[in-house]
């Protein structure tokens, strides 16, 4: 006989009954009602013998139970993919049958501060790092649809990034020298001898507040962030006469099937799979939508050539006779193909820089001559507008001392491509040595050891050495070989 399931309404469950008699509600079952199942019952505390022998019917009541809370506690069910989820279950499949969750005062009160406690404790152990890596130090900021500005400050190091602090700045102006203050101050709580570098954004009082910072602490970097950098590189390219009308077109074409909750339906029939629309502020979405576009070419033809679009009403529309116009022209496409073809190879850097997994630093010098290149192949007629557009842009912003240096004690580059006698190479490599490097006498014990880098000698030589060069995070190479 299976037990019973008791009704046991807290005093709180009570109260919440007692008021809903005043309220509007229309009348009907409360979810206790409706589901039983949402009273804990009696025989959580023990198992039967029968169903301990029954693993997945276990298993699937679980899951139950858990979609159940995700549901009707309104959580999207993506929240199941956190890295926190498994680790929860099988915390409390290792408890036991009737252990008893945290009470929201527990949650929030000591929980959280046990948190609190481990978060300063992986910060402290993260800080050890600084004294063999040194830091770079990014400054972001961003205003709120509500126009609240906060500028925030994170700490990067060995791979991993920590928030430091935010700071309200609304209704405070950012000139070059509120900036220049709030940076050197940010600089001396993370201490300076750790600030290899710091990054900011490309508006010129971020820039001059920067130039400020280096001159009182002439041991530290700026540099630009590399991802806005090439987002303005796209922008830049959008204005060619042979590039803006074909993104305004591809703009006009999406944005009206978008628009149009048919032509929409009449798409998606179509079509595998959704447009992508470009957004405001990132430039690079003008050409992955006009990629988009392409990928869709096919669906997109047989759509406006399809009955369902010439009984449509939106087939009559000006701008929908347009739209099938430019979809039905081969001059576009053909056009767009080109452009995304030349657009490729600056996405595909500024995809290395806006992502998380790989330091960038070492890679993006070599990856802007390698974009080059391959917009040289591309469009060997036309290109030099483009180079012209790259080089403007890493000699201003995109490309710094440092990473030139970072580039030439990268093994990966070092070995493979001969650079160790470059001048250029060599003259960054030592003016960011002396800028970095206090101490004259270091400095030059360092750059001594340069010959012994680029000629594999010693450590640099081993096996383990020669097989690292490409694969590990160049570095962490530098600490162990």
């Amino acid at each position: 006989m299976e037990p019973t399931r008791t009704r046991n309404l807290s005093r709180t469950q009570n109260v919440k009954e007692g008021f809903g008699k005043f309220t509007r509600r229309e009348k009907g079952p409360s979810r206790e009602e409706i589901d039983p199942s949402i009273y804990r019952q009696q025989d959580v505390y023990q198992q039967k013998l029968k169903n301990m022998w029954n693993p997945k019917k276990w298993a699937k009541s679980a899951k139950h139970a858990i979609g159940k809370f995700f549901i009707y506690q309104n959580i999207a069910p993506n929240k199941a993919q956190g890295p926190y989820y498994q680790c929860m279950i099988d915390e409390i499949a290792r408890a036991g049958v009737g252990v008893e969750g945290p009470t929201p005062y527990e949650i929030g009160g000591s929980i959280l501060e046990d948190e609190i406690e481990e978060l300063k404790e992986y910060i402290d152990e993260f800080k050890k790092k600084w004294e063999v890596y040194g830091v770079t130090l990014m400054c972001d900021g961003w205003t709120s649809i509500t126009h609240l500005s906060i500028t925030n400050f994170l700490i990067y190091c060995d791979g991993k990034t920590v928030f430091h602090k935010s700071v309200n700045t609304t209704g405070i102006d950012k000139d070059a020298n509120y900036l220049f203050q709030l940076m050197d101050e940010v600089v001396q709580e993370i201490g300076e001898k750790y600030v290899v570098q710091i990054i900011t954004d490309n508006q010129s009082s971020y820039k001059r507040a920067a130039e400020l910072l280096m001159d009182r602490r002439p041991h530290l970097y700026w540099t630009s962030c590399a991802a806005h950098s090439l987002d303005l590189v796209l922008h830049d390219f959008a204005k060619f006469k042979s590039v803006s009308p074909i993104l305004e077109q591809a703009k006009k074409c999406t944005n009206f099937i978008y628009n149009h909750g048919k032509v929409l339906h009449l798409m998606r029939q179509h079509c595998t799979g959704e447009l992508i629309r470009p957004a405001q502020t990132r430039f690079a979405t003008n050409y992955i939508a006009l990629e988009s576009l392409l990928q869709h070419k096919n669906g997109l033809q047989r759509m406006m050539t399809s009955d369902e679009w010439a009984m449509s009403a939106s087939s009559k529309d000006p701008i929908g006779k347009k739209v099938r116009q430019t979809l039905m022209d081969s001059k576009f496409w053909e056009r767009a193909k080109k452009i995304v073809s030349i657009h490729a190879p600056i996405a595909k850097v500024l995809r290395i820089v806006d992502g998380e997994k790989l330091t960038t630093m070492p890679y993006v010098y070599a990856a802007m001559i390698k974009a080059k290149e391959q917009i040289q192949e591309i469009a060997p007629n036309s290109c030099k507008k483009y180079i012209d557009v790259i080089d403007e842009r890493c000699r201003k912003q995109i490309i710094s001392r440092i990473h030139i240096a970072a580039y030439y004690l990268n093994p990966a580059y070092q070995y493979s491509e001969n650079i160790g006698d470059q001048p250029e190479l060599i003259s960054a490599l030592k003016d960011v040595v002396n800028r970095i490097e206090p101490s004259s006498t270091i400095a030059s014990h360092a750059l001594a050891e340069v010959k012994i880098f680029r000629e594999a000698m010693h450590g640099f030589s081993s096996r383990l050495a020669v097989k690292g060069r490409e694969k590990t995070d160049p570095a962490e190479w530098w600490f162990l070989y």
